[in-house]
């Protein structure tokens, strides 16, 4: 629903329009993205341009059509993010996003997202930014149009995501979350440890919730330690160690049950690992 007067309220009628404009504001080659209207819209509508429709002038009006009807094919629907892929794809299934939203799990700052269309993991690209760090994440699909990409554990101060679409070759931006800062854990203690069992290496998440000398350890269920993962004083926070299956001394140790253990000055916490060889 577009709509073009001098007065855009529509209160009186109890009607929200998608878009709404005053007078010539889609004229003379501005975006469209500046009308006011719902986010339902406004994602596809920033890379449309018209020119022209206030004095009908017929030159760049066919200019600005033929451009935009020969590079773009904008992909109706009713989700909350349409999506604008080139109009050499316009036979292609569009794709749109159903769902999209950043949250902090045990294993770090997640982007997951729902799509309707045909595509694939290797049709996206997820960057993760945190502070001065900027990573490409590894994309997992889990199957029924939902994938998910999960920044490191350390990535706890605000994390922006950008999620990219590949189409005809070109990577185009199709929605940006942003993951305000982690709060400091509660207490320091083991966060997860994955995978487990495992073979032949492994994962280990831990909390940090006050400044202090931390050790990460594995022991035998005798108690006797057999590796040292982290040690020495660590600042508040979330930390990450791998532990593949070696005693110090760099010797493989056999399948069995071992014991993880997180010393600091807050106390004891510990996780049992089971390693199949």
């Amino acid at each position: 629903c577009l709509r073009s007067a001098r007065d855009c309220s529509w209160s009186v009628s109890g009607v929200e329009p998608d878009l709404s404009t005053w007078g010539k504001c889609i004229a003379n080659g501005h975006p469209i993205s500046a009308l006011l209207g719902s986010d339902v819209c406004r994602f596809a509508a920033a890379t449309i341009y018209a020119t022209g429709s206030y004095w009908f002038s017929a030159a760049p009006m066919a200019a600005a059509l033929e451009t935009l009807w020969g590079n773009l094919y904008v992909a109706q629907h009713t989700a909350r993010e349409p999506f604008v892929v080139p109009h050499d794809c316009a036979d292609a299934v569009p794709v749109f996003l159903s769902a999209c939203e950043a949250f902090r799990s045990e294993d770090g700052a997640v982007l997951s997202w729902e799509t309707i269309g045909k595509t694939t993991v290797l049709d996206f690209r997820v960057e993760a930014r945190c502070g001065d760090r900027i990573l490409d994440l590894e994309i997992v699909d889990r199957g029924d149009g939902r994938f998910e990409a999960t920044a490191p554990a350390g990535f706890t101060d605000e994390t922006v995501f950008d999620l990219y679409l590949e189409t005809g070759g070109v990577w185009s931006l199709m929605t940006t979350r942003t993951l305000e800062k982690a709060a400091l854990p509660a207490r320091t203690s083991v966060a997860s440890v994955h995978p487990n069992p495992f073979n032949p290496m492994t994962e280990i998440a831990y909390r940090v919730s006050a400044p202090g000398v931390v050790e990460v350890g594995v022991y035998d269920l005798s108690g006797r330690r057999l590796a040292v993962l982290a040690t020495g004083p660590h600042a508040p926070g979330e930390y990450t160690v791998t532990w593949n299956g070696r005693d110090d001394r760099g010797r493989p140790l056999p399948s069995g049950g071992y014991l993880l253990r997180l010393n600091s000055d807050s106390g004891l916490d510990s996780r049992k690992l089971m390693l199949l060889r």
